[in-house]
């Protein structure tokens, strides 16, 4: 069998090439971290297809049916090729969503301009937060336009700003705006939160001249992407709340697992988090690990860790044990005092781990082909 494979991959009437190693495609992951440096514009959810050498396109998402794939590319000669065709997943909802709104909208536009038709408004310029900003999860922003009366009457005093449809993002429904005189323009702020699931999110709001719900003129939008996990490129810490000791910092130096590390079903194993007091302050006695959210692994917390003087370091140690099911699963943990979780500070401890298929599902499977 040949160590070197070529690789050609489709997505968008786009074909690439690279010649590699056959092990280094040991597994889905490597393969997808290969097509992101190949393809820049890949979406964040799509399906993998090969072809085989009856010239059929077989659907793979997991490591063994690569392997099938490699497999038969080997069978290729005079030089093994696997060819891959990449398919960009359609959320079907989120499309019968979206034609849903436009629906609402294309009737709003209509009646708006039935009874309307001398009130008109344009957005100048996007002050802040641009279409499709990348931003953290659970973020406090602001979304800030200049916009300008292109209409032919003033705007009176009770315009204001309202929410249509879309994604709430636990910002105010009715945002007063107050009068505007025909040419001027006027800046209008929206305070909100960005969700904590990643993905696009996108909110529309219109113009109303009054107290009842009508669109006089203008259509208005925010449209975030909120990051995922893995496009963060540190953990995002914790904000001290209220009632949680003031100055108590903490900086996570190291620990024993990977990012996706790789387990048996039901496998024991330690985690490991070597913990710094970066503050000014000790740690108080109370101080222990607490469960935030995400599957447990079985671990039973609080586990105490106790005062930590300022510059020192812990080694905080968890007793895990993987899932019986194989599929990946994270978590996350944090330190608080032992009295109430809430009282929770410093970065959170994370852990993602993906569970192995059992070797005996993988026999049947090849014995069923």
């Amino acid at each position: 069998m040949s160590s070197l494979i070529s690789v050609k991959a489709s997505f968008q009437n786009e074909i690439r090439k690279i010649t590699l190693e056959s092990k280094t495609l040991c597994s889905i992951t490597a393969l997808q971290t290969i097509l992101k440096k190949l393809f820049t514009n890949l979406p964040l959810s799509y399906t993998l297809q090969y072809q085989d050498q009856e010239n059929d396109r077989i659907t793979f998402d997991r490591d063994w049916e690569l392997k099938e794939a490699l497999n038969s590319a080997q069978q290729v000669k005079p030089s093994p090729v696997l060819k891959i065709f990449i398919t960009p997943k359609l959320n079907v909802s989120r499309t019968s969503k979206i034609l849903e709104h436009l629906k609402t909208y294309s009737e709003e536009i209509h009646s708006a301009s039935l009874f309307n038709t001398s009130y008109q408004a344009g957005v100048v310029q996007h002050v802040t937060l641009p279409s499709r900003t990348l931003v953290k999860p659970g973020v406090p922003l602001k979304k800030i336009w200049i916009v300008s009366n292109t209409g032919k009457k003033d705007w009176p005093k009770t315009t204001a700003l309202v929410y249509s449809n879309g994604a709430v993002m636990k910002a105010a429904k009715r945002v007063h705006v107050g009068s505007l005189k025909v040419g001027s323009m006027k800046a209008i702020e929206i305070a909100f939160e960005s969700p904590y699931k990643p993905g696009n999110h996108v909110s529309y709001w219109f113009l109303s001249l009054g107290a009842e719900r009508k669109r006089a003129c203008g259509q208005f939008s925010i449209n975030i992407i909120v990051k995922s996990p893995r496009m963060i490129a540190k953990p995002a810490s914790y904000r001290v709340q209220p009632s949680a000791p003031r100055g108590c910092v903490t900086k996570i130096l190291s620990t024993n697992q990977r990012l996706s590390t790789k387990k048996n079903p039901n496998e024991k194993f330690y985690t490991i988090y070597k913990i710094q007091n970066c503050g000014k302050i000790d740690w108080p006695k109370a101080t222990a690990v607490y469960h935030i959210t995400g599957n447990k692994f079985q671990v039973k917390t609080p586990i105490e860790v106790g005062a930590v003087k300022p510059g020192k370091s812990v080694e905080v140690v968890l007793p895990c044990v993987a899932p019986q099911k194989s599929g990946k699963y994270c978590t996350y943990w944090t330190l608080a005092i032992a009295k109430d979780i809430q009282d929770r500070f410093g970065e959170r401890l994370y852990l993602e781990v993906v569970v192995k298929e059992p070797e005996s599902s993988k026999i049947l499977i090849e014995e069923k082909n």
